[in-house]
């Protein structure tokens, strides 16, 4: 099993992604996305407010809000979890390596205001 996760370069990944510069670029992010995700989901609700007080919302209202949702339910999903790990740290890197191993298959698994601009039209 050892020489399989050594042939195929994960070990030394995980050695280039847990780094102290590269953890500290990942805590970045996630305050960003954070703050992204509480600006998003202020505007969903405000979409919902006029929803539910009859006006009119426009298709890219719905669209907006539909992804909005998503990336609630992603951010239940997946962030809540990990952050019951007791131990200081280990929760923030097991994200970290939870992320950059889903994004190496294609799969983002974080809100999409954690991802830059190019990540989320592209991979």
């Amino acid at each position: 099993m050892k020489e399989e996760l050594e042939h195929s370069g994960f070990i030394d990944d995980m050695k280039k992604i847990l780094t102290l510069p590269h953890v500290k670029k990942e805590l970045r992010r996630y305050v960003n996305g954070f703050k992204g995700e509480g600006k998003e989901t202020k505007e969903a609700f405000l979409i919902l407010g006029k929803y539910m007080m009859d006006e009119n919302i426009t298709d890219e209202e719905k669209e907006f809000f539909k992804d909005q949702t998503l990336d609630i339910l992603k951010g239940i999903g997946v962030i809540l979890p990990i952050q019951f790990i007791p131990l200081p740290f280990v929760s923030t890197i097991l994200l970290i390596v939870m992320d950059y191993t889903m994004k190496s298959m294609g799969i983002k698994i974080l809100p999409s205001s954690f991802y830059e601009k190019d990540e989320k039209d592209g991979n």
